[in-house]
């Protein structure tokens, strides 16, 4: 995978994360294990869809919709980035400046009353709106949602990238 050049550290660390938090296209689990007869974890799945289709789509309401006002991420090399109003800078500055393409493999989920988890590999594309070659790298989420209004928001979530 290759690094991410020409992007502030900080805001490419934050963004990788904030792509991977919810985008999904696929499954790694076995038969049964992913119980999407639960509508706890279909919406789960339902969202994350959604928010892939939202970053491909460069909507960047939609992308930040997801996230509780409470949220907090966590990427490495990077400070927390703690609420929504931070997790939103990063992605304008994301989206202001890269076409996306995200691909979350979920290997877990797992409700737990108004709260729940999930955890996945990605893998993600990023082309400079400007020119130049595209940028791919992968890795590791894991996520905790909150039911907040009858929705699940994304509350907490930690990415760690492939070295």
């Amino acid at each position: 995978m290759r690094r991410l050049d020409g992007v502030r550290k900080p805001t490419m660390l934050l963004v990788l994360g904030v792509v991977l938090s919810m985008a999904s296209t696929s499954y790694a689990l076995p038969p049964g294990d992913l119980d999407l007869s639960n509508p706890d974890v279909a919406a789960i799945v339902q969202i994350a869809k959604d928010f892939s289709k939202a970053i491909a789509a460069n909507d960047f309401q939609r992308v930040i919709d997801v996230y509780s006002p409470d949220v907090v991420y966590m990427s490495p090399g990077a400070p927390d980035a703690v609420g929504k109003d931070a997790v939103a800078q990063g992605w304008g500055d994301m989206l202001s400046s890269y076409s996306v393409r995200v691909d979350v493999h979920i290997v877990e989920v797992k409700i737990l009353g108004d709260y729940a988890y999930d955890r996945a590999t990605f893998t993600m594309s990023m082309k400079p709106k400007a020119g130049g070659e595209t940028q791919d790298m992968g890795g590791r989420v894991f996520e905790v949602l909150r039911k907040e209004g009858g929705k699940w928001k994304s509350l907490r979530v930690m990415v760690n990238s492939e070295k």
